[in-house]
């Protein structure tokens, strides 16, 4: 059984880097994972949103811990395992037990926007019932449609290996309530502005995609918070999140880490690369 505390400190959702021919290319997130990990991350979260999960297929995402696993070292690891589909997601969560995977973050199966709570928990009780692997709820109701409540959250609680919940919402207030309402779980902050109040509040830790370009400042949030500071290096970390604002998110993400040394790659489709004029733009933010 994973501790309590390795559902702690900061974790870089990190990208998945596609080929020419859309395969992922691994050798790219070999490269990927040393770069956050000399940065003194303590973990990683590959196949979540950032990492364009809903894209993958589960043989894409098993492959993909499988690599991830035998190049981490002392990372922890979160695997996203959010599939719309019941059983999908139970054969993953299931898969990754053999796996030394810290925790699932998984998000409602989001299709159908009138999903009810209590279906929604019955998804979650059913996953959960297979795996011996800690779960993290996925909280994105702005790309879902669905919010993790606390009313199901009164009923997740009870589920032993329902450990913990992810708060992307941006609202400081969202991840406060999580966090005063359910004193036993680990909650995330996963938006990247509201990180260092989410750790005054109380939050477990950050997830942040963020990190993916920027490791060594997001870690300078979390410790300039554990020496009782951490203003001046949020701001800092707010305008890198600022920089990379008004293009597609995971492809701006993919050209900055090129402008950082690492090899071009690529999105998936639904997704879209950046244009020239975008690149260009870009590169005068972050290196002008």
């Amino acid at each position: 059984m994973v501790s309590r505390s390795r559902l702690s400190g900061v974790y870089a959702a990190v990208v998945t880097p596609f080929d020419r021919g859309q395969r992922v290319d691994l050798n790219w997130m070999t490269q990927h994972i040393t770069f956050v990990r000399r940065a003194g991350i303590h973990g990683i979260v590959v196949c979540g949103t950032n990492g364009e999960g809903q894209w993958l297929s589960a043989a894409e995402r098993r492959a993909i811990v499988e690599h991830v696993c035998t190049h981490k070292k002392s990372l922890r690891l979160i695997a996203g395992a959010g599939f719309n589909s019941l059983t999908e997601t139970a054969g993953f969560a299931a898969f990754c037990d053999d796996y030394p995977v810290d925790a699932l973050l998984i998000p409602p199966p989001c299709f159908d926007h009138a999903a009810s709570g209590a279906g929604i928990v019955n998804f979650y009780r059913f996953v959960a019932e297979r795996t011996s692997t800690p779960i993290v709820l996925y909280n994105i109701p702005q790309l879902t449609g669905l919010p993790i409540t606390h009313e199901m959250l009164r009923e997740l609680a009870k589920v032993n290996n329902i450990r913990g919940v992810k708060d992307s919402t941006g609202d400081p207030a969202s991840t406060r309530a999580f966090i005063s309402a359910f004193p036993r779980l680990a909650v995330f902050t996963g938006h990247d502005d509201c990180s260092l109040q989410g750790l005054r509040d109380g939050a477990a830790g950050m997830i942040s995609g963020l990190a993916n370009v920027f490791p060594s400042q997001v870690m300078d949030v979390w410790n300039a918070f554990s020496r009782g500071g951490g203003d001046r290096e949020q701001q800092f970390a707010s305008a890198l999140r600022e920089a990379l604002q008004g293009f597609p998110a995971r492809a701006a993400s993919k050209y900055a880490l090129h402008l950082c040394g690492m090899p071009e790659t690529r999105v998936r489709p639904p997704e879209v690369e950046l244009t020239p004029e975008q690149k260009a733009r870009l590169t005068a933010r972050l290196c002008g």
